[in-house]
């Protein structure tokens, strides 16, 4: 694998801890304030799955909100 090729994980998670984001943005979850989720996210305190696990229930009404959150989980798991 040459080196522009290798698997950054800190970008992974970086990315999909946005797309996480992103949904708690548009799908706007009652009771859930993203920017505390944000803030959360980036000092460390909490995880990709946690968040999903947190913002899944919240965002029932939204098929594709729910969806996406699925998606982001598969490929966070994926790396463990």
């Amino acid at each position: 694998m040459a080196r522009s090729e290798e698997k950054c994980e800190d970008c992974e998670v970086a990315v999909l801890g946005g797309m996480v984001l992103n949904v708690c943005e548009y799908a706007k979850p009652k009771g859930i304030d993203c920017q505390k989720l944000k803030d959360d996210f980036l000092k460390g305190r909490t995880t990709i799955k946690d968040m999903v696990d947190t913002l899944r229930p919240k965002v029932q009404h939204d098929q594709d909100a729910v969806s996406e959150l699925d998606e982001i989980l598969k490929l966070a798991m994926e790396d463990d």
